[in-house]
């Protein structure tokens, strides 16, 4: 967690530990700049003299409050909120009372902003990494790939020279549990690092067995979306290891 962004074979990941430290410091400047010119007191939250109508306060922290019920909730409430979230703003905005330039809205914009990064380090500090580019889906398919490889080739050499039929012969003895294709999606993949369900992101992998070897391919098409890679790939053979496209 105390390097920003952290290359676990091929796949990318935020910590956002420095990230919350550089946030404070730009939201900080940022207060701190609008106050010497409006001459106004300031503190490093953002909040100028003055209070902040419950609307205001209502929109600074809906972003945080979203950010997290993204893991605690089904589908229907999160869309709700975003649905609650665009009134709220829209409300805000059309009360003559919040002049722009006095500060109050843009108070209302860093505290939104304090209350995300805090969000982001919490679901850190849980363990739930966020995936921030396609690259990353593809690095986890392959790695996914690697591993199943090297238990059908022990189970080969365990069993006279005999693939499995399936791969659920490989679990728990040479997997603990069959891989999966994580989403490309941050939001999913926090929600289903809660063991909640997202609708069906495919993912799984097709397993044919011949007599000359072995094929596993990916039929999610995450990545065709994301990296434009054929269906059925990325996928990995007993001839040709792991093959991202088809081989020239």
């Amino acid at each position: 967690m105390i390097s920003m962004i952290v290359a676990r074979e091929g796949s990318i990941y935020l910590f956002p530990a420095p990230c919350l430290l550089a946030s404070a410091a730009l939201l900080i400047a940022v207060a701190y700049l609008q106050a010497r010119a409006q001459r106004r007191s300031w503190c490093p939250f953002g909040l100028p003299s003055g209070s902040l109508s419950s609307v205001e306060v209502a929109v600074a922290w809906l972003p945080a409050v979203t950010f997290v019920l993204i893991c605690l909730t089904g589908p229907w409430q999160i869309y709700l909120l975003f649905f609650l979230g665009a009134v709220l703003i829209g409300l805000s905005l059309r009360q003559r009372e919040i002049d722009p330039d006095d500060g109050r809205l843009a108070a209302a914009l860093l505290r939104g902003g304090w209350a995300v990064a805090l969000s982001l380090t919490l679901l850190t500090l849980q363990g739930v990494p966020l995936a921030i580019t396609p690259v990353a889906d593809v690095g986890g398919c392959t790695r996914n790939l690697r591993g199943i490889g090297r238990a059908l080739e022990t189970y080969r050499s365990d069993h006279d020279g005999e693939y499995p039929a399936s791969l659920a012969q490989l679990t728990p003895d040479y997997l603990t549990e069959l891989p999966r294709c994580g989403p490309p999606q941050p939001a999913r993949a926090l929600y289903e690092c809660q063991g909640l369900s997202f609708g069906d992101r495919g993912g799984d992998y097709d397993y044919t067995v011949t007599p000359e070897g072995y094929t596993v391919c990916c039929k999610s098409d995450a990545h065709q979306r994301t990296t434009g890679c054929p269906a059925g790939f990325p996928r990995s053979t007993s001839e040709e290891g792991i093959l991202i496209r088809p081989s020239d």
